[in-house]
This record gives structure tokens, sequence and C-alpha cells, in this order.
């Protein structure tokens, strides 16, 4: 394996949907979730210590879910009932520092119109689509 290379004063790692709700349904396929979660505080601490800024993103809305996306598709999203209130709060293994960027998302990828790091190392939970989209959205603009 290559060894990684990177600045740590001007990257970031980016843990996404490590929160109650989403680890809770995570079906655990193809990583177990407890190892899932434990990978992504192993390297959020080494990336804390190394200097790099993390950046957590959780998903969440308001409480009568007003704020939802109602995508005109095929099928209708799943998944639509009331959640409880600590849904989206994130895992306290995650530790918390007062210099994290801490971000709620309404949806897939929001986080990232606002944001610039030249590098960044994102990880996450549930389903591979918020992290392959932020792959996407983060490497089309870039990626050399």
């Amino acid at each position: 394996m290559n060894e990684l290379n990177f600045d740590p004063r001007c990257t970031a790692v980016i843990v996404i949907d490590i929160q109650k709700g989403i680890v809770a349904m995570a079906a655990g396929a193809p990583h177990p979730t407890p190892s899932v979660v434990a990978n992504c505080v192993t390297l959020l601490s080494a990336c804390r210590r190394a200097g790099v800024h993390p950046v957590l993103v959780h998903v969440g809305g308001s409480p009568n879910g007003a704020d939802l996306l109602r995508p005109v598709a095929d099928e209708p999203m799943r998944g639509t009932a009331a959640l409880p209130p600590d849904w989206s709060d994130l895992l306290p293994e995650l530790g918390s520092n007062p210099t994290d960027t801490v971000i709620l998302k309404r949806q897939w990828g929001s986080f990232l119109r606002h944001r610039s790091r030249p590098s960044i190392a994102a990880t996450g939970a549930y389903d591979h689509h918020p992290v392959q989209h932020c792959d996407r959205v983060w490497g089309g603009k870039h990626r050399p």
C-alpha cells in the first residue's frame, strides 16, 4: 500500500452520519456497524492528533418535517415516519472538541457548497449514497 501524504494544515477529515438514528438502522453490510463506528473514531482521533481539521456532519430536520426534500420520483422516499428527538445526535464516541466544525445537513452533499479545503478524507455510515455524493461533488470541483 502506498503511503498517504497530506498537509494537515489544509486538510479536513469529514465524518458523515455517525449519529444515533442512522447507526441504529444501519444494516451492517458490507461491514458490521460497530466496526464502522470504531474505525471512524480511530481515524478521527488520529487526524485530531495530526492537526487535521475535523468536520462532523449529521443529517436532520425540523420536528414537523417541513424542511424535508420532496423530490418528484418514481418511488416515494422511504422512512418518512416521525423520528425520535435524538435521531440526529452525533455519537458520543466521536468526542467533542470546540474547534470541530459540526454541520447539520438537510440533504446529501449540502455541506460541500460552502466549504473549501484542498484535501479531504471522508468516512461515514449507513449507505454509500451520501459518501459517494460527497466524493463526486468534491472530486468534480477540486481534483486535478
